[in-house]
């Protein structure tokens, strides 16, 4: 602080309020103070890529996404013109339908609630949607459902394509449609297929605690990529844990065996257990993720009963059975 102007200035070491007294003295001796803050916050940054490709004639609903500053955000269009069909709300909300294709240069500012203003330039590529094809996220929680959905357009003839959504830190990805493949640490999904039908639909579903979420997603054919559209933000709702599984399926001696139980509600993550009875010899229980695998090496009706926990101790138990048959075989000669 310079004494003698009263001019504040530097460069802040610490994020935080910091509360202070100011005095001021004149020539004369009269003296005041009076009592003053000053937040310290992350600078403000804009977190959305500066890239955004979305596909022509379908529901653009993408919000922008800022950090630092102090929220709420305030996002204005100072430079260019958004594409045909789209609107741009204050809350950083895009929606609307593009019906043109082209690249669309924009600068957008971003404002925080203590006036910090930044810029940041954006380049929305519409892209011919029969030649990138399309993909829109649905998200369900009607029911504890918890599902997200995530259809795809393609034309046949432009050979294989990748999806990957990354899910916020505190979700947990649930049984993931087309053998997709979840990596805890970088919270993403990826799949992986084949545009051999015109339309197809990825699905997988999600635990974590009661909170809004956000989700981002890619599609990518021929080497670009573009934003899965559709719903983004969602609140995770938790119901009773409860074993859905009816019934695990019969098994054959000697042969490969492998059931997966399935359970609703609760929070993840989950751990299995046997506390009556026991499985077949052969067949065993993997305790974390409720697989039921492996051999049966002898023939009968084996009677048990299962409990699963969720992680905050809920508990549901169950009993069930498994019936083993000898190997199914045609006696007749051949």
């Amino acid at each position: 602080m310079d004494l003698s102007e009263g001019i504040l200035s530097g460069a802040p070491l610490e994020t935080g309020n910091f509360d202070f007294t100011l005095q001021v003295e004149d020539a004369e001796g009269q003296r005041v103070q009076k009592a003053y803050f000053i937040e310290v916050t992350d600078p403000l940054v804009l977190l959305t890529a500066p890239l955004i490709n979305v596909s022509q004639n379908t529901e653009l609903n993408f919000l922008l996404m800022s950090d630092g500053g102090k929220p709420p955000y305030i996002y204005s269009l100072i430079s260019g013109d958004l594409p045909p069909g789209l609107t741009l709300h204050a809350n950083g909300e895009m929606n609307g339908t593009c019906a043109d294709t082209g690249r669309f240069q924009l600068t957008i500012q971003i404002e925080d609630v203590n006036t910090n203003v930044i810029e940041a330039d954006l380049t929305m590529h519409i892209l011919d949607q029969n030649a990138y094809g399309t993909a829109s996220r649905s998200i369900d929680t009607s029911n504890c459902n918890n599902t997200i959905t995530i259809q795809t357009t393609f034309p046949s003839d432009k050979g294989g394509y990748a999806i990957r959504e990354v899910l916020p830190d505190g979700l947990t990805a649930l049984d993931i449609s087309h053998n997709g493949m979840f990596d805890p640490n970088e919270h993403t999904i990826i799949w992986g297929a084949y545009a051999d039908k015109t339309i197809r639909t990825f699905s997988y579903r999600v635990s974590g605690v009661i909170q809004e979420y956000l989700l981002d997603g890619q599609i990518s054919i021929n080497g670009v990529s573009q934003d899965i559209l559709g719903d983004q933000t969602f609140t995770v709702q938790i119901c009773p844990l409860n074993l859905l599984t009816i019934q695990p399926k019969a098994g054959q001696l000697s042969l490969g065996y492998f059931y997966q139980l399935s359970i609703q509600g609760g929070l993840y993550p989950y751990e299995f257990s046997i506390i009556q009875g026991s499985l077949p010899p052969g067949i065993s229980l993997d305790l974390s993720e409720g697989i039921l695998s492996g051999a049966p090496l002898e023939t009968g009706n084996f009677d048990f009963t299962l409990q699963v926990e969720d992680a905050e101790g809920q508990r549901v138990q169950k009993a069930y059975f498994i019936e083993v048959t000898d190997p199914l075989v045609l006696l007749t000669a051949p």
